[in-house]
């Protein structure tokens, strides 16, 4: 090959595998809101179901000791009214179930893509850059592309921590919810955090915040019981009067709720690609933690 291995190929291959990443990702949150959206309304369609009956039966009593006409027949309207209330929310509620029918077969594919074949993908790339990266240092030192591939990523995080004083009280011994456990940083693939990463939810000090309060308040509530759940720290913030943005509770979620740390990687390969959590791993990694709370998947491969 002349003129050597062109290094901005490998670079193209790399952010391609990345982004599959992060799109897998992001498919799953954005199915997991718009399955909790498809609930509520579900959910207030039935309160308005039942608060209607309430009101029919009302009006329907009312129709019957009715004193006069005059009551009689503003008894009847209101039953009209009602009734149609219902025909409409009937109407709605079938409506809703058809629409739920339509989106779950589109979200099973969407799922699909977003596990199966997007694991599939990444491991694809993931072989091809190992494979043109031997190639490429084979051919000598300049071809050799210095990309930081996974495993040059975790070696570089295994540097950077090397001389980081072992954390207080050593974190990765607190117990955790069920399902989650401790990951070490060295095990993740650093590369999957953009260099250029914002926070634009809440502040990296915001964030920082959080994890001294998951470090000095959680995980010692957590080593005292590990069945203790956001309901136990809700009634700790209520205690202490504190509102949900600056309490316990929303640190919890934010560990062990809907949105914690998702990782996942193929049985067998040496790192984790990130699926949720990137901007918690990098604050981990500036506090100099060597390891976070999160739930993992190694998927089989097939033989």
């Amino acid at each position: 090959m002349k003129g050597g291995v062109d290094v901005r190929s490998f670079a193209s291959l790399k952010e391609l595998e990345v982004a599959l990443g992060r799109f897998a990702g992001t498919a799953r949150e954005v199915m997991h809101v718009v399955e909790r959206e498809i609930r509520q309304t579900a959910e207030e369609l039935e309160d308005r179901r039942r608060e209607a009956e309430r009101d029919l039966r009302y009006w329907q009593e009312a129709y019957e000791t009715a004193e006069n006409s005059e009551e009689r027949s503003r008894a009847e309207r209101k039953l009209e009214e009602v009734k149609e209330s219902l025909r409409h929310l009937g109407y709605l509620r079938g409506l809703l179930i058809d629409q739920q029918q339509v989106y779950r077969r589109q979200a099973s594919k969407l799922a699909e893509l977003a596990t199966d074949e997007s694991i599939k993908a990444r491991h694809f790339l993931k072989e091809s850059l190992d494979q043109l990266q031997a190639y490429a240092v084979a051919q000598g030192p300049e071809s050799s592309p210095s990309l930081g591939s996974p495993a040059a990523g975790g070696a570089r995080v295994t540097a950077a921590y090397s001389g980081v004083e072992k954390e207080k009280n050593s974190l990765s011994n607190f117990p955790l919810p069920d399902g989650y456990r401790w990951v070490s940083l060295n095990d993740i693939d650093q590369n999957e955090i953009p260099k250029d990463i914002k926070f634009e939810k809440t502040s990296s000090e915001r964030m920082k915040a959080g994890f001294h309060t998951l470090k000095d308040e959680i995980l010692p509530a957590l080593k005292e019981d590990p069945t203790r759940d956001g309901w136990y720290f809700a009634d700790r913030d209520r205690g202490a009067g504190r509102q949900y943005p600056d309490g316990q509770q929303r640190v919890y979620d934010a560990f062990f709720g809907q949105d914690h740390i998702r990782l996942e990687r193929w049985e067998g390969d040496p790192h984790y690609g990130i699926t949720n959590g990137r901007h918690r791993i990098l604050i981990t990694r500036e506090l100099g933690w060597r390891s976070i709370p999160a739930k993992t998947i190694d998927v089989p491969r097939k033989r």
